[in-house]
């Protein structure tokens, strides 16, 4: 796939307030989840990130690409800045360690 091994998705969140008319938030965030992460494993396997994810109604449905965003953007060029991210993704990461692989986003290539 040109290169490309997996995929992140960003705004899965904000499903629950576009649920009116198709049963809420709950019903559209499952319909999505598994349209999500069955299109995801036709071409990319297990390599989804879940990002901007930590609504209930996602979090519970994720079966698929197990990894997920448990921070804000890391900024190296913000010294100031690294011990919040750090202290924020670790309690963030003691709920999402439970339900899939936290992400720290703290790593640049």
């Amino acid at each position: 796939a040109a290169g490309v091994d997996g995929v992140k998705v960003d705004v899965q969140s904000g499903l629950a307030s576009l649920g009116g008319g198709v049963g809420g938030g709950p019903s559209l965030a499952a319909r999505y989840v598994g349209a999500l992460e069955a299109s995801v494993a036709t071409t990319f396997g297990p390599h989804l990130i879940h990002c901007m994810c930590h609504s209930t109604e996602n979090l519970y449905r994720y079966t698929h690409g197990s990894l997920l965003r448990a921070s804000d953007d890391f900024y190296p060029s913000r010294p100031a800045s690294h011990t919040m991210h750090i202290v924020n993704v670790g309690y963030n990461s003691l709920l999402l360690g439970e339900l899939g692989v936290p992400d720290w986003d703290m790593f640049t290539s």
